[in-house]
């Protein structure tokens, strides 16, 4: 169990992450060259991490907000002690079984707090020098994709590039190619469903993927249209009734943990920006009434204080609104503009930058 607990929280959310290590070849770090003859073994490596102390953690409080700081200082000391045992897998043992997760887990503590991906990017590269041909460094270049692809202001270039970097070191095993055409800032909406069907005729095993990409592409800057009966108060709620607004439609359902784990910070958003023209609309994909998904939905709400309207769809992951618009995997995020036309179906992760963008823009020009 304990083992199991340190993977876990090696792997940690991002907002855990410690202070980023510095990116240079020194002593100790991921990026030295393998030691000639390593000090431990990765077996007695693995020990190691296994003795350390698992942290305190009161799990009747978790979801208590006085408690976060205590808990993640406890989440940090507990990483502080792993981690020069996780760089010294790294630097000694990269093609151990492990090491894509210390590898991804090193390379989040170089993005850091401050999202600093260039760095990140750059540590992935040069570990990828020092250590080629390895499992570590194969991980660390599909990290990397993830990392460019993820980068605000996207150029398709750049993306292309770093897809192109990571099939020469690892080989076509995982295909980024329609990730990068709907990141790309650069793309005009007519070259991104142009490259969006070039793709699907290349590979037609992701071929309904790539169609619903292309209909969400093909529906950015036109109206978009929902209309429903808010499953907890039972009023009608329209996207046409809300022009003027700035609505962010949150696909998501209860049994999502990272649906969840961004509530919070959904409700944050609607409190500081609601005063100034702003809305959430649930869409959930909760399970049918018969098998108790509208009394878990109608629960969780009420529990929760959820202060917006909420889409009971009642057919889970299967439901027709969300499926016909491809908002899946959860949560998806899409933001509506003042004018009701679709802003972005990508809005994970940026939606305050999006907001704040339209909030400043008469005209809003649409992603």
């Amino acid at each position: 169990m304990k083992a199991y607990l340190a993977t876990l929280l090696l792997c940690a959310a991002p907002a855990l992450a410690q202070t980023a290590l510095p990116v240079a070849p020194v002593a100790g770090s991921p990026l030295a060259a393998p030691d000639a003859q390593p000090k431990q073994s990765a077996n007695e490596i693995f020990k190691a991490m296994q003795a350390v102390p698992a942290p305190q953690i009161d799990q009747g409080r978790i979801d208590d907000p006085a408690y976060r700081p205590t808990l993640e200082a406890e989440v940090r000391k507990y990483r502080a002690a792993l981690a020069p045992l996780r760089d010294e897998m790294l630097q000694n043992f990269p093609d151990h079984a492990l090491a894509g997760q210390f590898m991804e887990t090193w390379l989040m503590e170089q993005l850091g707090d401050d999202r600093n991906f260039p760095r990140a990017i750059k540590a992935a590269e040069e570990y990828a020098k020092t250590h080629p041909n390895t499992f570590a460094a194969k991980s660390g270049m599909v990290v990397r994709v993830r990392l460019t692809l993820a980068q605000p202001g996207l150029k398709y270039a750049d993306g292309r590039q770093a897809i192109d970097d990571a099939i020469a070191v690892v080989g076509k095993t995982e295909d980024f190619e329609l990730n990068l055409i709907s990141a790309a800032s650069d793309l005009t909406t007519p070259q991104r469903v142009d490259a969006l069907r070039k793709l699907a005729a290349a590979n037609p095993t992701n071929l309904q993927r790539v169609q619903e990409k292309i209909k969400q592409s093909e529906a950015i800057g036109k109206p978009f249209e929902l209309a429903f009966k808010d499953v907890a108060t039972g009023r009608d709620v329209s996207v046409a009734g809300l022009r003027g607004k700035i609505i962010v439609v949150d696909f998501w359902a209860t049994w999502c943990p990272p649906c969840v784990a961004e509530l919070p910070e959904n409700k944050n958003i609607y409190q500081r920006y609601h005063d100034k023209g702003v809305e959430y609309i649930g869409v959930s994909l909760d399970y049918p009434e018969a098998d108790g998904g509208k009394k878990q939905l109608l629960d969780f709400l009420a529990e929760n204080k959820v202060p917006w309207p909420t889409y009971y769809q009642g057919n889970g992951p299967l439901s027709e609104f969300s499926t016909n618009w491809g908002a899946l995997p959860i949560p998806a995020y899409f933001v509506i503009d003042q004018n009701g036309n679709l802003y972005t179906t990508e809005a994970r992760g940026q939606i305050e930058e999006i907001i704040q963008k339209l909030l400043s823009t008469a005209a809003p020009k649409a992603n």
